[in-house]
């Protein structure tokens, strides 16, 4: 499935969760709330011999989902581009 950048907003403004491939490499976008924050997070999947790592390349808290979710969606994490910018390359896995 192609993503569908109001549905990944959507889908990290009510908590959830997107997997996703882009350039053969697996990620993970999540969102969480605690305590009146909201803790967006941005994991490259390795697999390795070993079963399965990831590598942290996003990770803020923000006390306005919005603005949070707009961070993360611009951040330059993808060779210096950002999901909004690489949205129709990417193939979507889940999301939940």
């Amino acid at each position: 499935m192609t993503a569908d950048i109001k549905e990944i907003y959507d889908t990290l403004y009510y908590g959830g969760e997107v997997e996703f491939r882009y350039n053969d490499d697996c990620y993970m976008m999540e969102a969480a709330y605690s305590d009146g924050k909201t803790l967006l997070t941005l994991w490259k999947i390795d697999s390795t011999e070993n079963g399965e790592g990831s590598v942290e390349l996003y990770s803020k808290s923000f006390q306005s989902k919005e603005q949070g979710i707009e961070d993360i969606l611009s951040a330059k994490v993808f060779n210096n581009n950002s999901f909004s910018d690489i949205v129709n390359e990417v193939e979507i896995d889940f999301i939940a």
